[in-house]
């Protein structure tokens, strides 16, 4: 029999790309890397910390022409900083909240 050693309720991928955040109530837009995604969240590395309970749009751009972007909208869960020497300096794990339609992201990141 094999063992179960992730409990969780959904596969999770790891995933290594580029997004686009816009933190509710900021004009500006961050950037981030994708570290993996799963049917209900996802994990970021970012430069700039954020708070639990903090609401975001976000956009994952496609590695091809043939695949549509994602995007959702997202709940920050916790916030944590990297060890010294990563990339980024804070892993940052959302829930996905709703995933959005091109028209619906185009008011977040128009």
């Amino acid at each position: 029999m094999l063992e179960y050693l992730n409990k969780r309720d959904f596969y999770r991928m790891e995933v290594e790309g580029s997004a686009r955040l816009k933190v509710q109530g900021e004009d500006a837009t961050r950037e981030a890397r994708v570290k993996d995604l799963s049917a209900t969240g996802v994990l970021l590395w970012a430069n700039e910390a954020m708070a639990s309970a903090d609401s975001m749009a976000i956009e994952i751009p496609p590695g091809t022409d043939i695949t549509p972007p994602f995007h959702a909208l997202l709940n920050v869960v916790r916030c944590a900083p990297l060890e010294e020497g990563s990339e980024m300096a804070f892993s940052i794990a959302c829930t996905i909240e709703k995933l959005l339609t091109e028209e619906e992201a185009a008011s977040y990141f128009s």
